[in-house]
C-alpha cells in the first residue's frame, strides 16, 4: 500500500482551526456545520497532543475527534497541507478537559 505524502506533518506544529492563529485544544467547544444542520460537541482528540489512534491518523491524514452532545462520535479532516481544519468547523469557546469523552475504537459514523 503506497504513502500518501503531506505537506504538513504533526510534528510541524499544533494544528489551526480554518484561516487562525487559534490552536485547536482537547476540551474545545466547537460547533461542526454541515448542508443541513449545526451539531455542537468537544474535541476529544487532537493529532500530536493525543496518543496515536488508528482510526485518526494513518497513511499520513490526521482527524480531530469530536464527541458531540447527543453521544456521537466523528472525525474532522486536517488539512494536509495547510494543518488547519475545514471552514466547517467553528470554535466555541475553551472548555474543560477533564470531562472529554474516548476516542471509541470500533469504527465510526
Amino acid at each position: 500500500m503506497a504513502t500518501f505524502q503531506t505537506a504538513w506533518k504533526k510534528s510541524d506544529g499544533p494544528v489551526r482551526y480554518f484561516q487562525s492563529d487559534r490552536e485547536i485544544q482537547l476540551g474545545d467547544r466547537i460547533e461542526l456545520r454541515g448542508f443541513l444542520r449545526k451539531r455542537r460537541g468537544s474535541v476529544n482528540y487532537v493529532p500530536g497532543i493525543s496518543d496515536p489512534h488508528p482510526e485518526m491518523e494513518h497513511n499520513a491524514l490526521f482527524w480531530v475527534g469530536v464527541a458531540f452532545d447527543n453521544g456521537t462520535f466523528t472525525g474532522a479532516i486536517v488539512d494536509p497541507d495547510t494543518g488547519c481544519t475545514r471552514k466547517n468547523v467553528v470554535f466555541l469557546e475553551r472548555g474543560p478537559t477533564d470531562a472529554i469523552a474516548t476516542v471509541p475504537e470500533a469504527p465510526w459514523e
